[in-house]
């Protein structure tokens, strides 16, 4: 049996319909059409938080690197970076054109659309993120651009982001399964807190309690301090070498994924009684958090955001560094809602929120000399009556 004759997606490899992909194609040539591109070639790499558009074109999440060349007519093609996974690749791609991407991968996808016939043609190209503007490797964009000489290219990283942003109801099933998972995660994080534990043990158990039920860790932050004499407002994105002691404080910021669609869920941990200034700091982080989820409905803006958070933050001293709010797709999109003012405010675009859109809440208050922090949040979806909970892990100060 040939490789092309073990092309199937099975239990596997669970994914949403062929009925759901149809939509998303229909979208994508809708949008290029309009734009006047002839292909569109879109890049995933690395970790599943870097492969969104990709992954949502295909059903396909490559551990290296991947592209898909998808022509405005024609039959679309995907390139993986390692044949010995390309058996996988095409047990989870919807497009029966899923092969090696050879040892120069960009040159593959050139001579994929001189294939097509559009070495002359606009070409769109979609990276990975828009907020961060990385889109796809620089020497993988000279060689395109030397094989395609007569090709037009432009950034279509933007644009694309967009049409992923609301959620068909088949992606929030998987959505919530994800964040079923989170909280799993975090349960197991939870029982595994004790003094003697180190920080770095920790991270093993939540990568692993993401696995055992069925996931993947999109990523974790966590990180401990002293609750008496704390020395950090926010959790770190790498394990560190610090042994968890009696009065301790354990931030965190866990999101697991199920098939590429992720929760987040953020709870601070006490290791004994919280102190009297960090019980505050929490007490300001869930009144911020509802303040914020009752002003998110369809219709409603950044402004109505900053009104409802304006009273609580006009009475407390505290300081936010981070954005309160902004949008989700396995890495943070827009909007980033901030407080105005200040050495890390974020830009105020004007957002008018719509239902299916993924919202992230946490407020994240510090003290003001950013000693110490309340890390407290969860991911939301708007729906037509207004912001609804994904992650249904109890609203508390967590003691252990």
């Amino acid at each position: 049996m040939t490789v092309a004759e073990l092309y199937v997606s099975d239990s596997r490899y669970p994914r949403c319909s062929d009925a759901e992909y149809a939509r998303r194609h229909r979208l994508m040539r809708a949008a290029m059409k309009e734009r006047g591109l002839d292909c569109l070639i879109i890049y995933g790499g690395y970790r599943n938080m870097y492969q969104q558009n990709f992954f949502w074109t295909s059903g396909y999440s490559d551990s290296f690197q991947g592209y898909i060349v998808f022509p405005l007519e024609g039959e679309p093609s995907l390139y993986n970076a390692v044949y010995p996974h390309l058996l996988p690749a095409k047990r989870q791609s919807v497009f029966p054109k899923t092969e090696w991407g050879g040892p120069r991968i960009a040159e593959t996808v050139a001579n994929r659309i001189k294939e097509l016939g559009l070495e002359r043609g606009k070409i769109g190209y979609v990276g990975i993120d828009t907020p961060r503007t990385v889109t796809i490797p620089h020497s993988h964009y000279e060689t395109l651009t030397e094989l395609l000489p007569q090709a037009t290219f432009v950034d279509a990283t933007p644009w694309f982001m967009t049409i992923r942003f609301q959620k068909s109801p088949e992606e929030i099933e998987f959505i919530q399964r994800g964040a079923e998972i989170t909280d799993g995660v975090m349960r197991d994080l939870v029982a595994a807190i004790h003094p003697g534990v180190w920080d770095y043990e920790l991270f093993a158990v939540v990568y692993a309690s993401a696995l055992r039920q069925g996931g993947d860790s999109n990523f974790a932050l966590l990180a401990s301090t002293a609750m008496d004499n704390p020395d950090m407002p926010y959790p770190y994105p790498v394990p560190s070498r610090r042994q968890i002691q009696q009065g301790d404080l354990v931030l965190n910021e866990l999101c697991a994924n199920y098939r590429g669609y992720s929760g987040q869920l953020i709870r601070p941990i006490a290791v004994g009684q919280p102190t009297p200034a960090l019980s505050k700091l929490y007490d300001i982080a869930v009144e911020l958090f509802y303040a914020i989820f009752g002003a998110i409905k369809p219709g409603n803006t950044t402004n109505d955001i900053l009104d409802a958070v304006r009273p609580i933050v006009a009475r407390g001293d505290f300081n936010i560094q981070a954005p309160l709010v902004h949008g989700w797709d396995n890495l943070p999109q827009p909007p980033l809602i901030g407080l105005p003012g200040g050495e890390r405010a974020y830009p105020l675009d004007p957002h008018v929120f719509e239902e299916g859109q993924l919202i992230m809440i946490e407020p994240n208050p510090t003290s003001q000399d950013l000693s110490t922090g309340i890390f407290y949040g969860n991911l939301c979806v708007v729906t037509k009556d207004g912001c609804r909970n994904l992650q249904q892990f109890p609203d508390e100060f967590v003691v252990v």
